[in-house]
């Protein structure tokens, strides 16, 4: 019997031992399936916590498409094209102020596509076209007993009676970045993105002159051109602070350093005599910095049971470019040596950008 009984407790201990044991195996095999869920092995061959991804969570084919409307207004230097003197010209001292042309705020619109990579670490790549234009013009008289001083053109003559000016500013950027979105804490996701951006970027500008002197009194008319295009790498991050599962805040910083080619010519002609002054290229290379921002709230939701995704956003738009406006300046009457105005340009104004993930 005691023979018995002590085999039947083996039996039952080894029983136990074996189901524990399937138990534990079962647990670490668990334990080590949620660990490579949150965890991934670096391109170094070190290990790591994984940060979720932020990317919308819908069943789809991974393409978005985006569309925003955009109401900017430019400011740039080197748009003072008269000064008006209240004086008899040559007397001081000068009394007056400048004329330049202010831009109003203008419409405009940037399309995108993209594509969601979640077999690449959710990774995801956009593609996008920006398009604005504007355009303004602005005159003036001389003072009663004074005169206008021309700012543009070759100082031929230092009076004008009269003067008009316009400015039109063709702006299109073509952006390519990669990027992927994560949280770093529970409310705040970011996303870091690199790539290309490519820029073109066309002034024209009319001006004339009624100028009066002693010896003649001629109208003389300026066209100015300064046409830009440029190429060069683009790094930036967006970062994300939600409020809820739907409302959010926004903002997004880039940069870009371009190469660019800068076509500009110059051309003055006097149309009384029908005699040309100036036909002046003065075209170069270089290389242009240019930085972006834009902050806003957004709002954004699932739909057709989790297979798409719609967001809504609402902000403010920075955009700087250095050294934009080449055109000649005539400082000498007596020589013929120009020198660049190499005055910045800057668009600012309302975004309103909507998403569609599909």
């Amino acid at each position: 019997m005691k023979a018995a009984l002590f085999t039947t407790i083996g039996v039952c201990l080894s029983v136990i031992t074996f189901a524990d044991a399937q138990d534990l195996e079962s647990r670490i095999s668990n334990l080590e399936a949620r660990m490579a869920s949150i965890s991934t092995q670096t391109a170094l061959g070190s290990r790591g916590a994984r940060m979720a991804s932020a990317a919308p969570q819908i069943d789809s084919y991974g393409y978005y498409v985006t569309a925003d409307f955009l109401y900017w207004n430019l400011t740039e230097g080197g748009t003072d094209y008269a000064l008006t003197d209240k004086k008899t010209p040559g007397d001081i001292p000068f009394k007056g102020k400048s004329k330049k042309i202010e831009f109003d705020w203008d419409p405009g619109f940037r399309v995108g596509v993209g594509y969601q990579l979640d077999e690449h670490d959710g990774w995801d790549g956009l593609l996008n076209f920006t398009w604005f234009q504007t355009e303004e013009s602005s005159h003036a008289h001389a003072p009663s007993e004074g005169a206008l001083v021309p700012l543009w053109g070759f100082p031929f003559s230092n009076v004008a009676e009269k003067a008009k000016a316009s400015w039109e500013f063709d702006f299109y950027t073509l952006d390519f970045e990669l990027g992927r979105r994560y949280f770093v804490s529970k409310y705040l996701s970011v996303r870091p993105e690199f790539g290309l951006k490519s820029a073109w970027i066309y002034q024209h500008v009319k001006a004339s002159f009624l100028e009066i002197t002693p010896s003649r009194t001629g109208n003389v008319q300026i066209r100015r051109k300064n046409n830009f295009w440029g190429i060069g790498p683009r790094a930036g991050v967006d970062a994300t602070w939600f409020f809820d599962s739907h409302f959010s805040f926004f903002g997004t910083g880039s940069a870009a350093l371009l190469w660019g080619d800068f076509d500009v010519r110059e051309k003055e002609q006097e149309t009384i005599a029908h005699r040309k002054l100036i036909n002046f290229n003065a075209d170069f290379n270089a290389i242009v910095p240019t930085a972006q921002l834009l902050l806003g709230f957004q709002w954004e939701a699932n739909f057709n049971d989790a297979r798409n995704h719609f967001k809504i956003l609402l902000g403010y738009e920075f955009q700087y470019w250095w050294r934009q406006n080449q055109m000649l300046e005539f400082e000498n009457e007596g020589s013929f040596n120009p020198d660049r105005y190499s005055e910045d340009v800057s668009l600012q104004g309302l975004t309103l950008d909507v998403r569609f993930d599909f």
